[in-house]
C-alpha cells in the first residue's frame, strides 16, 4: 500500500511537470509561427500532452489497482510520446540543418535579413525576428506589419529597390 502511495504521488508530480511542459512548449510553438521551424514544434509541442496522458494512466494504475489493463496501456503511451518526441527533434534538426547560414545562400530569408539588418541594426532586426519568426515571402510583410507598423511597407519598397539597383548594378550586396 505505501508504494502505491508513493507511486501516486510520483505519478502526479510527473503529470504536473508535463503539463508545464506542454504550455512551455505550445508557447515556443506559437514564437515559431511562420518560419521554418514551425512543423517540428507543432509535433514537440504535442509530445508533452502524450506523457501527461500517460502519466494520468499511470496514476489511476495506482489507485484503481488495475495493473492488468493499464499498465501496458501506461508503458504504450509513453513509448508513443518518445516517438512523437524523437520525430519531432529530428524535424527540428533537419529545418535547422536546411536555415540558410549568415553569408551563405541567397534565399529570401538571407535578404530580408540583409534588409532588416540594413535599417534596424544587428539588434534591431534579431528583436523583429523574435517576434515574427523566420520570414518566408507568403507571409512576411504582413508578419512584419504587426511588429512595425505603417513602417514594415516602406522597409519592404526600400530592400525592393535596394535588391534591384543591387542586381542592376551586376554586385550584390551582403548581409
Amino acid at each position: 500500500m505505501t508504494l502505491d502511495v508513493v507511486l501516486a504521488t510520483f505519478s502526479v508530480v510527473q503529470l504536473v511537470l508535463s503539463l508545464g511542459a506542454a504550455v512551455i512548449a505550445f508557447g515556443l510553438r506559437k514564437t515559431f509561427e511562420g518560419g521554418i521551424f514551425e512543423k517540428a514544434w507543432r509535433v514537440i509541442a504535442v509530445a508533452p500532452v502524450v506523457y501527461g496522458v500517460g502519466q494520468a494512466v499511470i496514476l489511476a494504475e495506482a489507485i484503481v489497482q488495475e495493473t492488468a489493463t493499464l499498465e501496458p496501456l501506461g508503458s504504450a503511451i509513453e513509448v508513443v510520446f518518445l516517438v512523437i518526441l524523437v520525430t519531432g527533434l529530428f524535424m527540428f534538426a533537419s529545418a535547422w540543418s536546411r536555415k540558410p547560414r549568415e553569408g551563405g545562400g541567397e534565399g529570401y530569408a538571407t535578404k530580408a535579413k540583409g534588409a532588416l539588418v540594413f535599417f534596424m541594426g544587428q539588434t534591431g532586426a534579431s528583436k523583429v525576428l523574435v517576434y515574427t519568426g523566420e520570414p518566408r515571402v507568403e507571409d512576411f510583410e504582413s508578419r512584419l506589419s504587426g511588429v512595425l507598423g505603417k513602417r514594415a511597407s516602406a522597409l519592404v519598397r526600400r530592400a525592393t529597390e535596394e535588391a534591384s539597383q543591387s542586381n542592376d548594378s551586376g554586385g550584390e550586396k551582403g548581409a
